[in-house]
């Protein structure tokens, strides 16, 4: 891992995306608070990072571990995504981060590739692009369902450097969530934390307890930002 970068010779900048690029964590925390209270789960914000940034099929059997298997996680699984689609689907806006089309705007007048690169689903990814005016202007999109292995998995990193014929020690990647750094850091790629803060969000004290809370040991990433703008001004210097 890279203990400092040179970012006057910076080749990429990969972009995680909910949650970083777009305020989609609010969206998704919602959609399993909601969806806790129909199904009697308990719901706090430790929970979310637990399992934010992972595949789906990774939140399931995190929420597995969490809940224990003869409770039916799937079913709230499955209404938490049915419940984010539906809002997402029908938002004229998921959100723009602070600093977002700046920051872009930087990286294409000086000649640096951008890239997504997200365990969410292409389409997803997509929806979200288009719905926010950027779609067309990342030179590789690398989502959830392009890769075998998810986030903490370094895959999804690794094959937009590959795709864009970028080593990887001329990239670095942008991330909120511990997972992503986990990932960025097994990739050998520089990581710039952005975190992404819920919780003023509301808890919710369901009958079907966590049982074994997943604890995620902090990573330290290469630099850590409050905004993209940060992220913008720090490049410039």
């Amino acid at each position: 891992m890279q203990s400092s970068i040179n970012h006057k010779q910076l080749k990429l900048v990969i972009f995680d995306m909910d949650g970083l690029m777009f305020d989609t964590g609010r969206i998704a925390y919602n959609a399993y608070l909601k969806n806790a209270k129909k199904y009697d789960f308990e719901m706090i914000h430790d929970v979310y990072y637990a399992l934010t940034g992972r595949t789906n099929a990774s939140i399931i059997e995190g929420m597995k571990e969490m809940y224990g298997e003869e409770n039916d996680v799937i079913a709230w699984r499955e209404a938490i995504v049915k419940e984010r689609n539906y809002v997402t689907t029908h938002a004229t806006t998921v959100g723009k981060k602070p600093g977002l089309v700046e920051l872009i705007q930087y990286l294409k007048e000086n000649n640096i590739l951008i890239a997504v690169a997200s365990s969410s689903d292409k389409a997803v990814i997509e929806r979200y692009l288009k719905l926010e005016l950027l779609e067309g202007l990342f030179d590789a999109i690398i989502s959830g369902d392009m890769v075998t292995q998810g986030k903490p998995a370094p895959e999804v990193f690794l094959k937009a450097c590959e795709e864009l014929n970028v080593s990887s020690e001329d990239a670095v990647v942008l991330e909120d969530s511990v997972v992503g750094v986990k990932a960025s850091k097994n990739a050998g790629i520089n990581v710039f934390l952005i975190r992404d803060d819920i919780y003023d969000l509301p808890i919710y004290e369901g009958k079907i307890k966590i049982r074994n809370p997943i604890v995620l040991e902090e990573e330290t990433p290469t630099k850590e930002f409050k905004s993209l703008f940060e992220v913008k001004q720090y490049l410039e210097d």
